[in-house]
């Protein structure tokens, strides 16, 4: 694969009946122009009023399919419904309705999913004469997207980034960045070995802040409110502060493809036309300037989706490793932030000036199952998560702002945050390392595939502490090398290879090393 890779994605809806004066075609027309005008592959999306509209379909039949790739945008709507002989949910004088049990085919039994995308793909053959190599939606369960493949072959999937109650749809705990080999349980989790995978790679979608919005809305003292909808910090160029910021976008466009984006680098950029042109034209404008600069210095690569999702299988039979971080906040602070994510886990590596420590650890497992791989979504919310581990969002509150930090033993025999200066940050093959110089001696934390290690130079005068305030952590028990958790009814454990876990009466969980060292396992042999 090429290294560093961006797909033009832009998805189309004919209605907005929030605002229903916008003029939804003007943004397609003028985002067929971009492409046009600097020869960027770009990927349209349509949803289904989208395509049975002579207007949008001619607009882009007439174009060069070497540079505009047309997919399916997978959002369900009241003529496609009714075509399949349903009754439409949503709204009145909604035909589109964003709530999850009515827009998305979640809302639907599985048996009634197929009918719908039985529709929708034969009417995009009898448009366009083929069927969609690319499909994306805010979220598509596994149970569709194992139809998509098996019958249609389709070739890459593309959902929302991790988020918290934007428009009622909860993503958290999934893939950070990049793509990953669905299981066939949880569409956000990765599968552990090729016999659970669904072979269509799931790329994140909308360029996501990998410093700043994973705490957007976090409140030490207020913790983790379930009812608020987090800020958003991603390229979409509507948000002024963000995508529609020059100086964030170069920020973004420089460390999301810095050298720690291992073994490749991913955004997705480009917008709905549900916003209106002139809200999201200026902003789109300056983006196609940057990455146009960025592809004439050999910096950038842009593919359509399918061509990204073909290029992907070819080199990879499971899900790759992969990192993506920042080692210089755009803000001026001295923050950074890595994510490593293997198909085992993910993990995110944080520092915000001298203290250093570990935001968040989601479990991968296949046998998770999704809310809504065999049951019907009944709410306007929707949830598709994975298995928290640490969770420094959800778990903060009280005046506690948590995750796991290491410790250092102070001469009155009590623990302290452990201060420490980067000395190096590091991808080697599949593995990611940070090292810091403390007061203990250096530090290093290292990501392997199915693990993750701690190692200090002072031997044993120091810990790992897993503190929360807010009501949310799933833990249970700790007993010498492993830790209990129950989440969503399902029952999962930490365990510790090198060191031992004690579960402390005031909410936190330490971990001790065994000869200068921490190893948390993540994965097992028989699952390779």
């Amino acid at each position: 694969m090429n290294k560093n890779i961006v797909n033009i994605i832009h998805f189309v809806r004919r209605v907005e009946p929030r605002e229903p004066q916008l003029d939804l075609f003007k943004p397609v027309v003028e985002q067929v122009k971009m492409a046009n005008r600097y020869l960027f592959k770009t990927t349209f999306l349509l949803q289904y009023d989208a395509l049975i509209d002579p207007d949008y379909t001619g607009l882009l039949q007439e174009q060069d399919h070497n540079l505009i790739e047309i997919g399916a945008w997978l959002e369900i709507v009241q003529p496609l419904v009714e075509e399949a002989g349903l009754t439409w949910r949503g709204r009145q004088g909604y035909s589109w309705d964003y709530h999850s049990h009515v827009g998305f085919l979640i809302g639907y039994s599985p048996e009634e999913r197929e009918i719908l995308l039985d529709l929708y793909m034969n009417k995009f053959r009898d448009v366009f004469g083929y069927y969609p190599p690319s499909v994306g939606s805010w979220f598509i369960d596994a149970h569709s997207l194992a139809y998509l493949k098996n019958r249609y072959q389709v070739e890459a999937a593309c959902i929302c980034r991790d988020q918290w109650g934007t428009d009622g749809y909860n993503l958290w705990g999934g893939y950070y960045s990049g793509a990953y080999y669905p299981s066939k349980h949880n569409m956000l989790a990765p599968a552990q070995g090729s016999e659970n995978q669904i072979d269509i790679p799931v790329f994140r979608m909308l360029g996501s802040d990998p410093l700043h919005q994973y705490d957007l809305g976090l409140s030490t003292e207020t913790g983790f409110n379930p009812l608020n909808a987090q800020d958003v910090s991603t390229m979409e160029p509507v948000y002024p502060e963000s995508g529609g910021n020059p100086q964030w976008v170069g920020w973004f466009l420089k460390e999301n493809f810095n050298e720690l984006a291992q073994p490749f680098g991913y955004a997705q950029v480009g917008q709905e036309n549900s916003f209106g042109w002139d809200r999201i034209g200026n902003g789109l404008s300056m983006q196609m300037e940057l990455l146009a600069a960025k592809i004439a210095d050999g910096g950038l690569v842009l593919q359509h989706l399918s061509e990204t999702g073909r290029k992907f299988r070819q080199e990879f039979n499971v899900t790759p490793t992969t990192t993506v971080g920042v080692q210089e906040d755009w803000t001026g602070e001295s923050y950074q932030s890595v994510w490593y994510c293997s198909r085992f886990y993910r993990v995110n590596v944080y520092a915000e000036g001298e203290r250093f420590w570990i935001r968040d650890i989601h479990l991968f497992a296949d046998d998770y199952a999704e809310r809504y791989l065999n049951d019907v979504c009944k709410q306007e919310q929707s949830f598709y998560d994975n298995l928290p581990i640490v969770d420094g969002y959800r778990w903060s509150g009280n005046g506690i702002r948590s995750g796991l930090y290491p410790m250092i033993r102070e001469d009155n025999g009590d623990f302290a945050p452990m201060i420490g200066e980067l000395i190096a940050m590091n991808r080697t093959g599949n593995d990611f390392y940070a090292s810091y110089r403390t007061e203990a001696g250096e530090f290093t934390i290292k990501c392997e595939e199915r693990h993750i290690e701690f190692i200090c130079e002072s031997a044993e005068d120091w810990i790992l502490s897993l503190s929360w305030g807010s009501d949310e952590s799933p833990i249970l028990s700790a007993e010498f090398k492993t830790c209990s958790y129950i989440y969503n009814g399902f029952s999962y454990s930490l365990y510790a290879e090198h060191g031992s876990l004690k579960l402390m009466d005031t909410k936190e969980l330490q971990v001790y090393p065994e000869h200068g060292k921490i190893t948390l396992l993540f994965g097992r042999e028989e699952n390779s």
